[in-house]
């Protein structure tokens, strides 16, 4: 598959599809929250017996503290303050977001305007591959929400 470079975006549209995501991202942020990976009660079950030999004293606290975490109280908690504060970011954040995204995307399109034309050859397509991530890495760590004027 060549490689292609994406459309120039505008700040404005570039920051109102991010805020768009983040609040979407919502419902799905809480369903896996859910349903972690690994449960927590195990990881913390199948540590007990290296943690017991190490610190003795500490087992009636530790197993008391683990016995008291609830499954169902987490994702509720998560339900009603994660998920509203986390799609709240997308509104209180998207001004900082857009506060960078400006200049980013002027950089990108920097970037790619002086990105080889040739693109007749697997070769030519990977030259031109190179200078755009050579060209995205010198602007790394340029465009921070503190470091953008």
């Amino acid at each position: 598959m060549p490689f292609t470079v994406r459309a120039a975006l505008s700040p404005t549209d570039a920051a109102n599809n991010w805020s768009t995501g983040v609040q979407a991202a919502g419902t799905k942020l809480a369903t896996k929250y859910a349903s972690p990976r690994r449960d927590p009660q195990a990881a913390a079950v199948a540590a007990a017996p290296e943690w017991l030999a190490k610190t003795t004293a500490a087992l009636p606290l530790y197993t008391a503290n683990v016995g008291n975490y609830s499954a169902d109280a987490a994702i509720a908690s998560m339900k009603t303050n994660g998920v509203p504060r986390y799609q709240a970011a997308a509104t209180t954040k998207k001004a900082n977001y857009l506060k960078v995204a400006g200049p980013l995307l002027q950089a990108i399109s920097g970037v790619v305007a002086g990105l080889p034309a040739d693109r007749s050859s697997a070769g030519a397509r990977d030259q031109r591959m190179l200078a755009n991530a050579a060209g995205l890495r010198a602007l790394r760590g340029k465009f921070r929400k503190n470091t953008v004027a």
